[in-house]
């Protein structure tokens, strides 16, 4: 089975006040459940605050196809516009989804059966 291995999520954006400080965005994420030291994460855009995933059921791809959970850690960071006066620590805030990655091949979402004639 082969299929597009990317998939994307796009958190909510974080509202830092008084807008005129900077925001910046981090993220950390747990290791798949069933999937050693794998990480599905990809990339990141924090511009745009897309997160790619890569879940790729084809049987060379280390990431065993059973149902697989991650977590994932968008953290928001303030920051000063004017960057030569650090003080005080910046603010900080996080906010945590779960990926959920079901098994590829008992989903008829991504199964299809055709007959061969």
């Amino acid at each position: 089975m082969k299929s597009d291995p990317y998939a994307s999520y796009t958190h909510n954006p974080f509202t830092v006040n008084p807008s005129v400080c900077d925001l910046y965005y981090s993220h950390t994420d747990t290791k798949l459940v069933n999937g050693g030291d794998d990480s599905a994460v990809e990339s990141y855009d924090d511009d745009t605050n897309e997160f790619k995933f890569l879940y790729d059921a084809s049987d060379d791809f280390p990431i065993r196809p059973d149902p697989q959970t991650q977590t994932v850690t968008v953290t928001g960071t303030s920051g000063s516009p004017w960057k030569d006066v650090l003080v005080n620590q910046p603010a900080k805030d996080d906010d945590d989804f779960i990926l959920s990655f079901p098994d590829p091949c008992l989903d008829a979402n991504f199964v299809t059966i055709t007959p061969d004639f």
